[in-house]
């Protein structure tokens, strides 16, 4: 039987043209041979289907010189046709691979990812349907960026299509531009999302706002106010694109919480050291590559700035940027140079927590703003709980004090509806709670157990916290957060807003229930000597309270509270917080109007204590 020729477009991509040969088969008894140079490769079983000429995907992968994903991505795209066999396997006909490697329709040039390529991006040669994300910052339209207003659209059109072209059905653009202002604000913006969305196809799901905080006020005309802010246009082929808010909320799933703004407006200062033009900040890019993508994505830039890849590297995503200008691409390139060195070696080892750089500058300052989530304010209206702690407030003490190695665990011995316990569960860290009501005990529990976030233990004691050192080991746990009772507050009328009184539902031996308020305070004090023996040397000890207003008379609880502990116990005072309540108290009317003035309680101290190592 004479031999089968296989085209010459089909030798092993990875073997220099000139020394590329044919493949020859012959068919032996229902086995098709294939010889290379004279040697066998290896017989591969004859399909009896169609004319016979039919690969499996990893010989077909073999014979492209590409890897079989590639195939897949190939037939998904609408390039490749294959077939499936009686097992269910993909089978692909020799004809359409020689036309996808020889003549025929050109074969779609191989880009290799993770790279930063110094050309433009209309020539990019990605096959359709491959990218999961582009992130795209078009430049300013003025004399300066080299594009002017008028031509903006027509600049940036080639690019939208050609993103339209290679994202993937479910895929995300991301438009982050801003305006010029001459004698007026050009509109160039909404001519271009006009276009995108009426003749290109896309479909505008969100927009997002870039605060660059920190940024030196400009120099405008009259009636002009300096620009602070970029717009970022989330567009997409679906109406319904694939996102992962879940990401944004609790990190990569293995317990890690991430520092994403919950809302569309992200106020981050640019990169420090930047080009004007490449000031994106990192964690602007990582934001959306978290919120878009799922790990192991493929994110897009095709204008690149450092912020693109260096972002694709820390969330485990693969990359392709375009850079045609030869200083920034040199500069990219040291970047993601200097990010490869610093992983081969190895980031420098923090004993202390898991912040990043960043993270470290913003909580380590002593005033925090942290707003409760919706869910949490329904739970205090509708008078589930009346004094819930914020999740986040929670979860960032135990990120700042807690080695991330540290598996705990966690106690507050007031824990409420279990928000410390949360946080740490959600931190794969195991927790303890105490709390003196049965019903918020048990509802504590409830709302531990339904986190799936990670297995760690949650255990709930319905028990006084005077009783601690019965229920724990001495020298067992690694931290205390907590918000003891603010005396007898939740008793008195709420002048406030007007709503009923939500009494704590405590038992008759609570804290709360103490008619005086040094006899409350000395109570209080007693309670840590028993949480002080069941602490490790050197953890630390949060405590979350108010200063309170009786009448014309004004009680310094944090003061009180940092006396009766340091006093009664071996714990000292390690450094103090003001959390910002501003936003939980925007309600209240303007007590004492007109008769009396006095200040409104809208900040709370997290004192922070530690026991000698």
């Amino acid at each position: 039987m004479p031999g089968l020729m296989f085209p010459a477009g089909l030798a092993s991509a990875s073997e220099p043209r000139a020394s590329r040969r044919p493949l020859e088969a012959r068919r032996y008894s229902g086995f098709r041979i294939r010889f290379q140079r004279g040697r066998l490769v290896r017989p591969i079983t004859n399909s009896m289907e169609g004319n016979g000429n039919l690969l499996q995907i990893r010989e077909a992968a073999r014979l492209a010189g590409c890897h079989p994903d590639s195939l897949r991505r190939y037939e998904r795209a609408g390039i490749l046709t294959s077939r499936r066999g009686a097992n269910g396997y993909r089978l692909f006909d020799t004809r359409d691979l020689a036309r996808l490697l020889g003549g025929g329709a050109r074969r779609p040039r191989r880009v290799p990812l993770d790279r930063v390529h110094r050309r433009s991006f209309m020539e990019n040669g990605l096959p359709s349907g491959c990218v999961d994300l582009v992130f795209f910052r078009p430049p300013t339209a003025d004399a300066r960026a080299g594009v002017h207003p008028d031509r903006f659209v027509a600049f940036i059109r080639p690019y939208i299509e050609e993103a339209r072209r290679i994202l993937t059905p479910k895929g995300s653009l991301i438009v982050c531009a801003k305006e010029a202002a001459r004698r007026s604000r050009d509109l160039y913006l909404v001519d271009m999302l006009g276009i995108a969305t009426g003749e290109i196809g896309l479909r505008l799901i969100d927009e997002f706002c870039w605060v660059r905080s920190h940024v030196a006020p400009a120099r405008v005309g009259p009636g002009k106010m300096p620009d602070g802010w970029l717009r970022c246009l989330h567009l997409s082929p679906s109406s319904s694109p694939e996102t992962h808010p879940e990401q944004v909320q609790r990190g990569d799933g293995n317990g890690k919480a991430v520092t994403v703004s919950p809302s569309n407006v992200f106020v981050l200062p640019p990169e420090r050291g930047a080009d004007r033009d490449e000031d994106t900040p990192v964690d602007l890019v990582r934001r959306f590559v978290r919120y878009c993508t799922r790990p192991g994505g493929i994110v897009c830039d095709p204008l690149a700035t450092p912020a693109t890849p260096l972002a694709a590297m820390r969330e485990g995503r693969r990359y392709i940027c375009f850079q045609p200008n030869r200083a920034r691409y040199h500069a990219i390139m040291a970047s993601v140079a200097g990010e490869e060195e610093n992983a081969q070696r190895g980031a420098p080892v923090n004993p202390v927590n898991d912040l990043s750089p960043a993270e470290w500058m913003r909580f380590g300052a002593s005033v925090w703003s942290v707003p409760k989530s919706a869910e949490e304010r329904r739970i205090t209206t509708e008078g589930e709980h009346p004094a819930v702690m914020p999740l986040e407030l929670c979860t960032r003490l135990i990120r700042c004090l807690l080695p991330p190695t540290d598996e705990g665990p966690v106690l507050d011995p007031f824990c409420g509806l279990g928000s410390t316990l949360l946080a740490a569960k959600r931190l794969n860290k195991r927790s303890i709670g105490i709390e003196i009501s049965e019903d918020y005990a048990r509802l504590a529990g409830e709302r531990a157990a339904r986190e799936p976030a990670s297995s760690a233990r949650v255990d709930v004691h319905c028990a006084d916290v005077r009783d601690v050192a019965d229920l724990l080991e001495p020298g067992s746990v690694a931290m205390v957060l907590t918000s003891p009772p603010f005396w007898n507050v939740l008793d008195l009328k709420r002048t406030s807003d007007g709503r009923p009184i939500r009494t704590y539902r405590k038992a008759a031996a609570s804290l709360a229930s103490i008619p005086g308020y040094q006899s409350f305070v000395a109570a209080l004090g007693r309670c840590f000597t028993g949480i002080e023996k069941v602490m490790r040397p050197g953890a630390p000890c949060v405590v979350e309270v108010m200063d309170l207003q009786r009448g014309p008379d004004f009680y310094p609880f944090h003061i009180d509270v940092c006396n009766a502990i340091t006093r009664r116990t071996d714990l000292y005072l390690a450094d103090a917080v003001v959390w910002d309540r501003t936003t939980d108290y925007n309600d209240q009317k303007p007590l004492g109007w007109a008769h009396r003035w006095f200040w409104r309680r809208t900040h709370s101290y997290i004192l922070v204590f530690r026991k000698p190592a």
